[in-house]
């Protein structure tokens, strides 16, 4: 079974904008990260594969636009 956490960050205002991140839980078995599952930004707006956001703190979302993180322990 894979537990994961999400997030989804909704920007609806004409400027880009930066939204802070909750803080993951740290389990006994593994550190978890935010990684970027979706953009609707993006021109592939679905990752097939999730990106691992640099910032973990932070995410910046452009003018109208939604994203979905996922955060788990690394690959």
């Amino acid at each position: 079974q894979v537990v994961c956490d999400l997030y989804v960050g909704y920007n609806f205002y004409s400027e880009e904008v930066s939204l802070a991140l909750p803080k993951l839980a740290t389990g006994k078995k593994a550190k978890k990260d935010w990684y970027l599952k979706m953009d609707s930004a993006s021109a592939e707006v679905v990752y097939e594969q999730e990106e691992l956001l640099e910032d973990q703190q932070y995410v910046t979302l452009a003018p109208y636009s939604i994203c979905l993180l996922v955060g788990k322990s690394g690959k």
